[in-house]
This record gives structure tokens, C-alpha cells and sequence, in this order.
């Protein structure tokens, strides 16, 4: 059975069952995942592979909890602003930054802001949260039995509180979430005896602010249970690969102290900033991340991306499948698990596709660059020409092998979705000769497009007698995909023809903006149709930076600022008036992977550009120009096209990044 809903079954014309007395204790027992919701068959997979609700385990609140338990007023009930939810239903009526801003964290610049953390030392705030933690208890009607509830922070980085108190219990505890800690401590203490059967939960998130445990706590209280989630780490490599010694050993430290731990299972990358599926295998890696976090006393893990019928795209199906199995048993042979799940999903093409996925597993192995959580597809240097020739020649021949029947193409095209999506994304850059070897783009379009529609057709298929309901069940996920494959569409296809000021060169590169998982704005005026609109940055000196992660470096995460900023002072010469554009940004070396990020517009935005980096001249230089509408009010902007050059001189050596306190976790 798959994630689709097919079932298999073995043919057997003879069963023989002696005695049979067989007692299964999981090594994993509490998997959640977020693919449960969709329909009864698929409730029925992820029951089979013992796949708990979320809801079943949690009380009241099971993710990030800080302002949805202390709402400041600012985000209305079922409302989100950046990673901040809006309040519980029980307080949807409160605004406690009008009437208790000392409730919340002190900037640098010693006012009360929304944008930071709760002030967690501030002892009325931990009064009226625990008041709030009752009220959500009741609301729940919450009986004493065995569950959890979350205190997890907001999902922002940084420093928690700039506050003296907040500054004095950071001293205490020797670490940069002290005032966090004291606080979890002081809740499992008010609430252990009156409600034994409740366990808070926490994350270890975040490398400057509780990824780490305090240095000097020796045991947590009985009823306060952690979770491990190594968002930033290497995920071509499992954590037990040197390169992601600095994420594995913060769970070794955190298991010493821990009577039993919560991993959060990251089964593949996240589609960000464009709603995209890389050509990446991912099942070795989930495999030994799950035996490590195992062998780390973890017995209750959270599945996040990878793990849902909307993500059923590549080998996402797979890695759903070999997660059930090997939390059942964590000794299972992982290469029995795959020949099973695809002997039954692809039949005749199983053993085709086993060699695809060994292919991918060996190619990850030796990947040479640092696969962030997010990547650009393009940076993918396995993505050649010749190789997405030959793997699209490869699915042509297994779909042959299951010509007449449904079931298995329809998997076999889930399966060759991001191939097909990485071939349009890299259709600019191919050759006319290349491209004539996969076709027409046309083709290969029509093929991505009609799989997203099946694919969703499929999981909701039981509404087949009623085609308007189907449809409107469809419809959402159908969007979400689109939003990344017609912005690579869009630009396979060509935009309008660029400004004669470009004609002089040999080489220019068009990138689109993105933006994260957000579809881009349809606008007829815009070079390729599409753009982000967003709020004018009014006070924003310059508006862009270079982010990126540099392999082996630590801290991964670097910035650089392009030396002619982009901001007011860009437009003293060129007057906005609310048409598009080509600003000169200015000239400089990019890195591996790297984005150019327009992070004051809101939304914010970006371009990739680390695809355009040449390991062979790393110095090289590259001249920017930015395509944008301004509006001469300054209420939005429209960013339409990133033009660059590539430039027949190199960067001089010396140029500095920003400060090392930069690192990964910023962007997360």
C-alpha cells in the first residue's frame, strides 16, 4: 500500500499457522506525521504503518505556542504574520502588548517589541500564561491521561530578550536561552503534581537558542520532554557525517540528560523559496538519522516536509513508507524496504528504478556542496544535460514496461515529476541541440502539468461521482504546485525582449524573483508576466544583501553587501514613475548557492543566482540589473527580472563578508 491508497497483496495459495504467540513493541512508537487529513484511504495507509494524529498525542497546542498563548493583538485569529500564528480560539479577544507590553521581549534599543521573543523572566507573564495554560486544559476538557503540551517558542531567530533580567538568568544558566529554560522549569513545577499525566514539550531549534542543552543541567524535570530539530544541517548527509558533527553531537548531549527525546524528522528538503522538488534520493540519509536519533534515546519523532499527499512527488511516497517500517523496526534492511515498496508501486519497472534511486543515493553521497533545507534546484550540479537526457529515456522505457496500467504510470509519473520540472527550469540554459533531445518544451510541460491534476484527481478519487466536489478538493494543492512550475514555465518559454542596452553583450543571464512558497503576481507588464508586489521599504537605506552557504565554513551562513546598494539613493538619478525599469546594482563575485535578497520589501524577495558560479573562476565578476516598477507615492514595489552579466575580469581578493555572527540560523 502506498500513499496513494494502493494496496498489494501477496498471493498465497497455501497458508500454514502453527502456534503463534508474537508481541511487537515499536522501536519508535510515536510517529506523527502531517498527511493524515486528506482522506479515509489515506488515514488507512498512515493507520497500517502505526501513524498517530498529531491531536491524538497534544492537548491545546502541539507546535510554536508563544503568542498564540499570549497574543499581542496584532494578528487576528486564524491570521499569520511571518511564522507567528494568531491566538488560541480562548483568546482571540486579547491584545496583551496594548495592556501588558512588558510581556514581551526588550530590543537592543530598550523598547518593548512583537518582533523577538516573550519576555520569559518577567514573573507576571509566567503568572498569566499559566493561567492561560488552565484555560486552554478546560477548554480541551483535558481528563489527566497521558499527553503533551507544547511551550516551544516563536519560530524566529535571534536573541530572546535584550531585557537586564532576561540578560542576568542568560548569565545563570551560562547559555543564550536562560531565561527560556528558568521559565519551562518553573511551568513543569506548578503543573507536575496536579497534572501528572502531562509532559511539556520544547525544540531544540535554533544554533543561538536551544539547539544546545544549559552546560551544566544534569537531569530535565519528569515532565518535560524535548525535541530535536536540525533544520540547518547537511542534508545530502546524514548527521552522522562529519559535516554535520556540529548538529549530531547537541542531540548526544541533549540524550545524557534526557530520559526519553522527540526528533524532528526532515524526510527530504522543503520546496522554498520555489515550490520545487529536487532530484535528490533522501532515503539513506532518513534511514541513518532515524537509527541515530533511535540510538539517542528518541521514541516519538514529527515528520515535516516529505511526508504528505501533496509532497507525493519523486520518491516523497517512499520516504513516507520507509519511515513507517523502520520505526516498527529499526534494524529492518533498508534495501529489502525499497524493493518491496517498489515491486508492488512499479512492478515491471521496479528494477529500473531501484538503479535510478542507487544512482541519486551514490551521487548524494559524493556531493560536494552543503544542501541547505531550501535549495535552488539549479545549484544541483548533477543536473546535466546529458544526465536529464538520460534519465527521461530511462522513464520513457519504464513507462513501456507497465504500458496498460494505470495505477503503476500514474506512480511512475509522480515519480518523474521533478525530473520533468528540473528540465524546464533548466531549459534557458540548454542548448538548441539539448533541447531537441528532450522533445519539445511543450511536451514535457504537458506531461508535469496533466501529473499535478492526476495526481490530486487520484488522492480524492472516491469523490469521483460528484466531478464538483472533486474539483474543489483538488484545486488548492493543484495551485500550490503550480506556484513554482509556471514560474520555471515562464521562463522557459521566454520572456519580452530585454532593453537594447543589453544587446551589447555576448552573455545574459534573466533570472525571476521568488519569493517563499508564495506564487508569484500575475502582471501583463512585467518581463516574463510575473512578479512580486511588495511593500515599499519607506526607511530602508539599502534594500538587498547576498546570502550563502559556504561548504565547511562555520558559521554556513554568509552575507555580503553588493557594493552599490539598492535604495532611495538609486532613484535620485533615475526618478521612479511606476513603470519597470532597469537599475545597475553594480558589480561583484557571487558563491555557491547563492541568493540576492531583497529582504526589507515585504513579502520578501529573491533571486537566485549560485547556479551562475563558476568553480573554475571563482573571482569572477558579475554585474547586476535590477528590473523594477517604484511607485512614485512609495507604497509598492514590482520586482520583475534580475539581469546578469558575466563580466571578463575577476573581483580583487580581500573583499569582506559580513560579521561571523551571521550564520545559518538567521535565515531560519
Amino acid at each position: 500500500m502506498n500513499l496513494s491508497g494502493d494496496r498489494t497483496f501477496v498471493k498465497q495459495p497455501r497458508l500454514v499457522v502453527g502456534e503463534l504467540k508474537k508481541s511487537v513493541i515499536p522501536s519508535i512508537p510515536y510517529y506523527t506525521g502531517n498527511f493524515l487529513t486528506v482522506t479515509e484511504r489515506i488515514k488507512d495507509f498512515g493507520r497500517r504503518l502505526g501513524v498517530y494524529e498529531r491531536g491524538e498525542l497534544y492537548v491545546g497546542v502541539s507546535g510554536h505556542a508563544g503568542q498564540i498563548i499570549i497574543p499581542s493583538g496584532k494578528i487576528p485569529f486564524g491570521g499569520k504574520v511571518g511564522n507567528i500564528k494568531g491566538p488560541l480560539k480562548y483568546f482571540k479577544d486579547k491584545a496583551y502588548f496594548q495592556t501588558n507590553p512588558e510581556f514581551f521581549a526588550q530590543g537592543p534599543n530598550g523598547k518593548r517589541t512583537t518582533e523577538l521573543q516573550l519576555c520569559y523572566s518577567n514573573p507576571q507573564l509566567r503568572d498569566e500564561y499559566a493561567r492561560n495554560i488552565e484555560i486552554v486544559l478546560k477548554g480541551e476538557n483535558y481528563n489527566g491521561e497521558r499527553a503533551f503540551f507544547s511551550l516551544l517558542h516563536d519560530d524566529h531567530g535571534g536573541k530572546f530578550c535584550y531585557c537586564k533580567n532576561c540578560e542576568a538568568l542568560e548569565k545563570k544558566y551560562d547559555h543564550p536561552a536562560g531565561a527560556f529554560y528558568d521559565f519551562l522549569f518553573d511551568m513543569c513545577h506548578r503543573f507536575d503534581k496536579k497534572y501528572p499525566g502531562l509532559t511539556f514539550i520544547c525544540s531544540a531549534y535554533r544554533s543561538e537558542q536551544t539547539l544546545k542543552p544549559p552546560p551544566h543541567l544534569k537531569e530535565l524535570p519528569r515532565n518535560m520532554q524535548f525535541g530535536y530539530s536540525p533544520l540547518g544541517c547537511d542534508f545530502s548527509k546524514p548527521l552522522t557525517h562529519p559535516i554535520n558533527a556540529n548538529w549530531a553531537t547537541p542531540l548526544e548531549n541533549w540524550a545524557k540528560i534526557s530520559k526519553r527525546m522527540r526528533f524532528s524528522v526532515y524526510p527530504t528538503t522543503y520546496p522554498r523559496p520555489v515550490v520545487s522538488f529536487p532530484l535528490t534520493a533522501n532515503i539513506h540519509r532518513l534511514v541513518e538519522n532515524l537509527r541515530f536519533a533511535h540510538r539517542n534515546k528518541a521514541r516519538m519523532i514529527f515528520c515535516e516536509f516529505g511526508s504528505g499527499p501533496y509532497n507525493s512527488f519523486g520518491f516523497n511516497d517512499l520516504r513516507v513508507y520507509m519511515i513507517g517500517e523502520v520505526c516498527r523496526d529499526i534494524n529492518r534492511d533498508e534495501k529489502a524496504i525499497v524493493k518491496e515498496f517498489m515491486d508492488a508501486c512499479y512492478g515491471p519497472a521496479s528494477e529500473m528504478m531501484q538503479s535510478y534511486l542507487a544512482e541519486l543515493e551514490k551521487i548524494e553521497a559524493a556531493y560536494p556542496k552543503y544542501l541547505r533545507w531550501n535549495p535552488d534546484i539549479l545549484t544541483l550540479e548533477h543536473a546535466t544535460p546529458a544526465n536529464l537526457l538520460r534519465w527521461e529515456r530511462d522513464f520513457d522505457k519504464m513507462e513501456s514496461l507497465v504500458k496498460g496500467d494505470g495505477r503503476k504510470l500514474l506512480n511512475l509519473r509522480r515519480a518523474r515529476y521533478n525530473l520533468d520540472q528540473m528540465v524546464i527550469a533548466k531549459w534557458p540554459y540548454l542548448t538548441k541541440e539539448e533541447q531537441s533531445g528532450f522533445g519539445t518544451l511543450e511536451e514535457v510541460i504537458s506531461r508535469a502539468e496533466k501529473t499535478i491534476a492526476d495526481d490530486q484527481y487520484d488522492i480524492y478519487r472516491e469523490f469521483k461521482s460528484d466531478p464538483e466536489t472533486l474539483k474543489a478538493r483538488s484545486a488548492r494543492r493543484i495551485a500550490w504546485a503550480h506556484t513554482g512550475l509556471d514560474q520555471y514555465i515562464a521562463r522557459a518559454r521566454g520572456g519580452k525582449p530585454l532593453p537594447k542596452q543589453f544587446s551589447k553583450y555576448k552573455t545574459v543571464y534573466r533570472i525571476m524573483p521568488n519569493r517563499n512558497k508564495l506564487g508569484l503576481d500575475k502582471d501583463p507588464d512585467a518581463p516574463f508576466g510575473l512578479c512580486n508586489t511588495g511593500k515599499h521599504p519607506l526607511r530602508r537605506k539599502s534594500w538587498l544583501s547576498l546570502r550563502t552557504y559556504v561548504h565547511g565554513r562555520k558559521p554556513a551562513w554568509e552575507i555580503a553587501i553588493p557594493p552599490v546598494p539598492m535604495g532611495p539613493r538609486r532613484f535620485q538619478k533615475q526618478p521612479p514613475d511606476g513603470k519597470y525599469q532597469y537599475y545597475r546594482l553594480g558589480a561583484m563575485a557571487i558563491v555557491p548557492d547563492a541568493q540576492l535578497d531583497f529582504s526589507a520589501i515585504s513579502p520578501q524577495s529573491g533571486f537566485g543566482v549560485g547556479h551562475l558560479y563558476d568553480p573554475k573562476r571563482p573571482n569572477r565578476l558579475f554585474e547586476f540589473h535590477l528590473c523594477a516598477a517604484v511607485d512614485p507615492d512609495k507604497k509598492w514595489v514590482k520586482l520583475g527580472e534580475l539581469v546578469v552579466i558575466p563580466l571578463d575580469k575577476d573581483a580583487r581578493p580581500g573583499v569582506k563578508a559580513r560579521s561571523e555572527k551571521s550564520n545559518v540560523d538567521e535565515f531560519l
